[in-house]
């Protein structure tokens, strides 16, 4: 137990180390959501939805491609099979990849807590430290969801290179139909429907509005679950016939 702990920790460490001197990481973690929580809180006069929304969209970003397309390119590059014949499984190395990304999220998250704190008055209420604790809960079912969906999605488009175009619709239609550019309540009616298939919606209105909303991130976490879960018998199964 001792020799698998220690290698957890040293995947994580690893993982967690690689994640923050990524130039990508750096930038769409730290530098863009602080520029745009700063932009938007000023051109909209409403820093509260502003802090909902770009954590939100850190989220979505690093849910998406900060996963699946690092387990595509490890399998591209057959480090799968060396994860294989390490004394671990490989199992252990991806948990700690999930954690690492929940930690950078979280790092992230508490950079921008601070600008918003020292920054805008309004977050000197007493409410901050609840807006803090719902952030951090909707990092790390967010991370965990669209984690799993990426997994899911780079198995579905089973291809020899890295295919990011159906990662990039999931993110552009949450940002306009998940609530995160813009309320749920000012839709048309028909794409307010539309707007709950989307699991930014639940995360966004679980910040604003109602705590039972955070019901629906449960359920949209036993999805991706169960998505993913299918898709490795149906892999598997696929592999068998083809031995």
């Amino acid at each position: 137990m001792k020799i698998i702990m220690s290698y957890f920790l040293i995947s994580l460490k690893i993982n967690f180390i690689l994640g923050l001197r990524n130039k990508q990481t750096q930038f769409f973690l730290f530098f863009l959501p602080i520029f745009l929580f700063i932009l938007f809180s000023f051109i909209f006069s409403n820093p509260k939805f502003s802090y909902f929304s770009i954590s939100t969209l850190t989220i979505l970003g690093q849910g998406l491609y900060s996963i699946g397309p690092i387990i595509k390119r490890h399998q591209l590059n057959d480090f799968d099979k060396v994860l294989k014949l390490l004394p671990k499984s490989p199992f252990i190395y991806y948990s700690s990849l999930f954690l690492s990304r929940i930690l950078v999220g979280l790092l992230s998250l508490a950079v921008l807590s601070i600008i918003a704190y020292f920054i805008f008055l309004y977050f000197k209420e007493k409410f901050y430290i609840t807006y803090f604790l719902k952030a951090s809960l909707n990092f790390i079912f967010g991370i965990i969801i669209f984690g799993n969906f990426s997994i899911f999605v780079m198995k579905i488009f089973n291809s020899e290179n890295i295919n990011l175009l159906p990662l990039h619709l999931i993110y552009y239609l949450s940002l306009f139909l998940g609530g995160i550019f813009f309320p749920v309540d000012i839709l048309p009616s028909y794409l307010k429907i539309l707007s709950y298939v989307f699991p930014t919606t639940y995360m966004m209105l679980f910040f604003y509005s109602s705590p039972y909303y955070l019901s629906g991130l449960i359920v949209w976490l036993v999805i991706s679950f169960k998505i993913l879960k299918i898709e490795n018998i149906s892999f598997r199964n696929k592999r068998n016939i083809s031995k």
